[in-house]
């Protein structure tokens, strides 16, 4: 089935904001493979929301809503459909974004004035994938590499970071 899985991505020092807006809370449960509907982590200078779509997903509105709080980075990801997304949202909007969709077979779609990296990251892939002689979709790496580049996090590699269970306010 592979990864469906949402990242969301803020700077540290806005984490308790966006988790109270989000109605999260730490546990402080450690949670090591990031089963749990929602976990967290600190990376660095950020933190790091795991949210896993079996579960409760989050939506373009709860990201939007969210932002309002602090800017954040996410990063979708549904490796059973092809698809992958990363955005930048701030004051309750999506600043840039670019997704593939490869259940569709089309190119990258984007909005706003992306990263100056993402245009070297876009020609990398295509490339890659107009040589391709087998059914591999490279284009899907585009926006999860541009979230590695902007975020420092692969959602297949969680650098060993310790996660702890995040819970909804009010539920078990």
């Amino acid at each position: 089935m592979g990864f469906e899985v949402t990242l969301l991505l803020i700077a540290a020092d806005n984490a308790d904001r966006v988790l109270k807006a989000a109605g999260l809370q730490d546990t402080g449960d450690l949670d090591e493979y990031s089963e749990a509907p929602f976990s967290g982590a600190t990376l660095d200078r950020h933190y790091l929301i795991w949210a896993n779509w079996d579960d409760d997903m989050m939506s373009e509105e709860d990201f939007a809503r969210l932002s309002r709080t602090a800017p954040i980075l996410t990063c979708d990801v549904s490796e059973s459909s092809a698809f992958s997304a990363c955005r930048a949202w701030r004051d309750g909007r999506m600043a840039w974004g670019i997704w593939h969709d490869g259940s569709t077979g089309g190119d990258v779609d984007f909005a706003g004035d992306l990263p100056a990296s993402a245009a070297a990251l876009i020609e990398r892939y295509r490339a890659t994938q107009a040589a391709e002689t087998d059914n591999v979709d490279h284009l899907f790496e585009i926006p999860v590499a541009l979230f590695v580049d902007q975020g420092g996090l692969h959602y297949g590699d969680d650098h060993g970071l310790p996660f702890t269970e995040l819970a909804r306010e009010g539920g078990p």
